[in-house]
């Protein structure tokens, strides 16, 4: 996997928003030697993500979020990996319940987005926003769900009942409309 800056630059990104956050996103690599901790909050940091769809990439798999309380990809903070593709499978793993190693990476980057973060008084947090890089991962559909460790509640959706359980929200919908492209 080639490093971020490699990864980011070689990114051609679908919308104008994607080319806002590709901007961004190399600008707070040059900036912020401290980019992929989650203690920084101006502007932000870098997450990874994985939207997770099964070979056919007719069916996505997502979770429930608890705090957020809306369907969307695995995900979490880098805690200074700089590898985010690693974090993504990481995050996908741990959220899941299924090993790392029933996940393929299909590609680089899937998708861009930077996101805002509301303050969170209980963890000292001020409000922020994530720098969140995309993967596709790709997993078999036809194994039973094991219990998230998370307690999470995850569902293997089709894209359209995808779209519509993440309230159309742009970032999920983005993601689910490059699977559809050939």
């Amino acid at each position: 996997m080639p490093n971020l800056k490699s990864a980011l630059s070689a990114y051609i990104p679908s919308d104008p928003n994607e080319r806002a956050f590709k901007t961004a996103m190399l600008a707070l690599l040059a900036d912020e030697p401290r980019a992929f901790w989650r203690d920084v909050f101006q502007p932000g940091h870098f997450t990874g993500s994985a939207l997770v769809t099964n070979p056919g990439r007719t069916r996505v798999l997502l979770m429930r979020h608890g705090t957020l309380r809306r369907w969307m990809q695995f995900g979490g903070h880098a805690d200074g990996e700089d590898d985010l593709a690693k974090v993504a499978l990481r995050e996908a793993s741990e959220e899941s319940g299924f090993p790392a190693s029933a996940f393929t990476l299909q590609h680089g980057v899937l998708d861009l987005d930077i996101h805002p973060i509301p303050a969170n008084p209980r963890k000292a947090e001020p409000a922020h926003s994530h720098f969140d890089v995309r993967y596709l991962l790709e997993l078999d559909d036809t194994l039973p769900l094991p219990p998230s460790p998370e307690g999470l509640t995850l569902r293997w959706l089709r894209l359209d009942e995808a779209a519509m359980l993440a309230g159309g929200e742009r970032a999920v919908v983005r993601m689910l409309e490059k699977l559809e492209k050939p």
